[in-house]
């Protein structure tokens, strides 16, 4: 059985400062009826995160395990976030805190969170570090970078009232019976950072007032399109020249519709799918993909490019997602080849599997291992080696 993610958005006023870099960023987290297990899971969770995103500032995450209700929800993220602070790129528009707070190299909103995540302890929780779930349970540091993704900048601020579509008019009564440890502001009908690249299959951008009034019926019509893209210059590259496809079912899910990637366009075979909007049990995605990445940077992060590359012996370097993997398999090269010889060897030296690729640099190819046994094997392209491990 699979399980819906919730994210609802919230956000603060802007404040001021200026901009430093730095690679890496540190997440300071407050827990609320966690166990040691969990705690260790968290801090995990945010070491996988802090290695992509350079920030002087650290980012502060209330977690709270708490009863969510027994059914469909996972957990549920309220982003803090800030507007019209000096070195925003955009004016009028939402960022969350921890970006803003970036941007400008000094905390925008001291004393208070950048997010508040809520875990449903209903939940059948796999609390392990190694990526291994077993039958029956959720894998908690799957769901967990979600959640973070969320605050980090998945976000919309869409709301559907029966016709009526808008961004940046949600309210305290559509969150009740949560509450967030920050004050809750008025949103203003502001769009978020994430929104104004969504755009629908015409290309229409869904910000433009002209053609979508801010609220509107045509608007909430978008929302229930099916055809909503997130289109920027990054994550266009990264998916192909093409503009993402966002969720947006023909029946709006609060929480799901316009925050994530589509679930029937990123499976959970594909690297990008941590940011769908469901998990099903036994699913563990412990990196955010390439994707969420150049999504991230797009709005505006400071990001690491070269995280999850290996090598044994040459200035090749590789990955290998997922890893252990079942079936299919999808390389990542930090540099671009042509009609390169790939060799898979067994634990005795034997060639097992063998195929000509042309990769670009960044980009993922697939391969269907299915056939081999289980095992640990080694991957050859040029002088490059990388471990595979086949469960």
């Amino acid at each position: 059985m699979k399980k819906l993610y919730f994210c609802f958005i919230l956000f603060l006023a802007p404040i001021s400062g200026k901009l430093f870099s730095q690679t890496g960023s540190t997440f300071n987290f407050t827990n609320t009826g966690t166990s040691s297990a969990m705690d260790s899971a968290i801090d995990y969770s945010g070491q996988i995160w802090g290695q992509y995103l350079n920030s002087t500032v650290p980012i502060k995450v209330n977690v709270y395990y708490a009863f969510l209700g027994v059914g469909t929800t996972l957990a549920v993220t309220m982003p803090n976030g800030e507007r019209d602070f000096p070195t925003a790129p955009l004016d009028s528009v939402w960022y969350p805190s921890c970006l803003a707070n970036s941007m400008e190299g000094s905390e925008l909103n001291p004393g208070e969170a950048d997010m508040d995540i809520f875990v449903n302890n209903t939940v059948n929780w796999y609390f392990g570090l190694d990526a291994v779930c077993p039958a029956g349970k959720y894998d908690f540091v799957t769901v967990f970078l979600h959640e973070i993704g969320h605050g980090l900048g998945f976000l919309s601020l869409a709301k559907l009232q029966d016709t009526i579509g808008s961004f940046g008019h949600i309210t305290t009564a559509d969150i009740s019976p949560l509450i967030t440890s920050f004050p809750f502001p008025d949103l203003q009908g502001k769009y978020s950072i994430f929104s104004s690249y969504m755009e629908n299959g015409s290309g229409q951008q869904l910000d433009d007032t002209l053609i979508f009034p801010n609220p509107s019926v045509v608007l909430g019509d978008e929302f229930v399109s099916n055809d909503l893209f997130f289109n920027a210059p990054l994550s266009f590259a990264q998916n192909g020249g093409a503009p993402v496809r966002i969720y947006a079912p023909t029946v709006y899910a609060p929480g799901s519709s316009m925050e994530h990637l589509n679930e029937s366009t990123f499976p959970p075979s594909n690297p990008n799918t941590l940011m769908t909007p469901f998990s099903g049990m036994s699913e563990e995605h412990h990196t955010p993909g390439p994707l969420t990445i150049a999504i991230l940077e797009d709005i505006g992060w400071n990001v690491n490019h070269d995280i999850g590359f290996e090598n044994i012996l040459s200035d090749l370097r590789m990955e290998i997602f997922p890893n252990p993997v079942q079936a299919e398999a999808f390389i990542r090269l930090d540099q671009s080849v042509q009609d390169e010889k790939m060799e898979i060897m067994d634990m005795m030296g034997k060639v097992v599997y063998v195929r000509t690729i042309s990769v670009e640099q960044g980009a993922y190819y697939s391969i269907d291992l299915s056939a081999l046994t289980g095992g640990i094997y080694t991957v050859r392209i040029k002088d490059g080696l990388f471990k595979l491990i086949k469960n």
